[in-house]
């Protein structure tokens, strides 16, 4: 009758063991997950305030474009307008290439391997040619 209560007791002991390491691999998987959120969620408010940075100078052009006297004789401000309007646009077109550099340089590792892998074979492409 020992031997069954010492059982009982032992298989007890194992299940709390169990439980209580499931629990700590459960937390620490938990704090991973919450670490990961919380950078692409830096990532992501990051991205969308570099976005507005960049779309909001063609934003504000185009308001003044609309409003401003259409006979305008001064060449100099006709010049000035077209290089203001050339630079909105070279800033808006960078925007669809911001997201690339923004996760090579944030991320952790992963964007950053890729990156090199990929220049790599560029460099042993061009060395075979």
């Amino acid at each position: 009758i020992m031997i069954i209560s010492n059982i009982h007791h032992l298989r007890g002991r194992i299940k709390r063991v169990t439980i209580l390491s499931i629990r700590g691999s459960l937390q620490r998987r938990q704090m991973r997950l919450r670490s990961a959120d919380h950078h692409l969620l830096r990532m992501l408010l990051i991205e969308v305030l570099l976005l507005v940075i960049f779309c909001l100078p063609q934003a504000l052009h185009k308001f003044y474009i609309t409003f401003k006297p259409i006979n305008s004789n001064n060449n100099r401000l006709v010049a000035l307008n077209h290089f203001l309007y050339n630079f909105d646009v070279l800033l808006a077109f960078m925007v669809n290439g911001m997201p690339f550099y923004l996760y090579t340089l944030a991320g952790k590792t992963i964007f950053r391997r890729v990156l090199l892998e990929l220049l790599r074979m560029f460099r042993r492409k061009i060395k075979l040619q």
